[in-house]
């Protein structure tokens, strides 16, 4: 199992919010399918700090650790788990 980055995907500017101050959990799976991420030992977190960008390499070799998809497991504007889609992604050995 490969630990990633935090820092990878929350310190650009479109996810991180102004003033580093958290993102959308929506906006974050975007970003991972279409681009990826990298591990932590190439990217380490600093919680100090967010204005660190990845460059076009470290951006190339995160495409490498794209994520497949994603779908919701809740229904409504309550986010109440949809059981039925639960057990429909665990039956497939997709991760829930």
């Amino acid at each position: 199992s490969i630990p990633f980055s935090p820092s990878f995907i929350f310190n650009q500017p479109d996810i991180k919010g102004p003033n580093c101050n958290g993102a959308i959990m929506y906006d974050v799976l975007v970003r991972l399918t279409k681009g990826g991420t990298l591990p932590y030992q190439e990217f380490p977190y600093d919680p100090n700090r967010c204005d660190r960008q990845p460059n076009g390499q470290e951006r190339q070799r995160a495409a490498d650790y794209r994520v497949e998809g994603f779908n919701r497991l809740t229904t409504g504007q309550s986010f109440d788990v949809d059981m039925n889609a639960m057990k429909q992604n665990l039956a497939k050995g997709a991760p829930v």
